[in-house]
């Protein structure tokens, strides 16, 4: 039902299948259940959930200001990241043909080159994307022109991926793994 990963001193990830919480939980509706997920993932992680709060443009934000955290769900899945010294940035993502119908928005030409139309190849794009624009947490960024992801192949456990802020490309390094038929990322580090 859940894993904490201790990925190095400063950063932990968090993951909770909702389904099998839900049993627990007895949470029907979807916004309760993300919620009691919300709660629930936190307190394994040993934070009060009153200390989350979010801006402006929705980025979560500890009271506290002595970690900083990113939060993601899909369906089934709710995973959190809490790092101890930078801005970081998690997504999970079910793979789904849907993906198809939307690649044109987030992609741009050398993505859609090597992703070749592969929905799982689409969708770690997207993930990474979605991981790296909630690192830096500013409404506006074009997707497929100002976040780019270096080709990769799917069964990397590691992925790079750039975004063009102020004027100047910023590179990260992102985990990349797959838990059923979900992909999920977040941020390593900045490179």
């Amino acid at each position: 039902m859940i894993e904490i990963q201790h990925i190095n001193q400063n950063t932990e990830v968090g993951l909770l299948n909702l389904d099998l919480f839900n049993l627990k939980a007895n949470s029907v509706a979807k916004r309760v259940l993300e919620k009691e997920g919300i709660k629930y993932l936190l307190s394994q992680l040993n934070i009060n959930y009153s200390k989350l709060c979010y801006n402006q443009n929705n980025k979560p934000f500890l009271l506290d200001n002595e970690r900083y955290i990113s939060i993601s769900h899909s369906h089934k899945y709710l995973a959190i990241i809490i790092n101890k010294k930078n801005n970081t940035g998690i997504d999970i993502e079910l793979i789904r043909p849907k993906i198809l119908n939307i690649k044109q928005k987030f992609c741009n030409i050398n993505e859609l080159n090597y992703a070749n139309n592969s929905i799982e190849m689409l969708t770690c794009i997207w993930s990474a994307k979605e991981t790296v624009y909630k690192i830096n947490g500013i409404k506006g960024i074009s997707f497929s022109e100002q976040i780019k992801v270096n080709q990769f192949n799917i069964n990397q456990s590691t992925i790079t991926v750039s975004i063009f802020l102020n004027n100047n490309w910023i590179n990260y390094n992102l985990a990349l793994q797959k838990i059923e038929n979900y992909y999920l990322t977040y941020l390593l580090n900045e490179i």
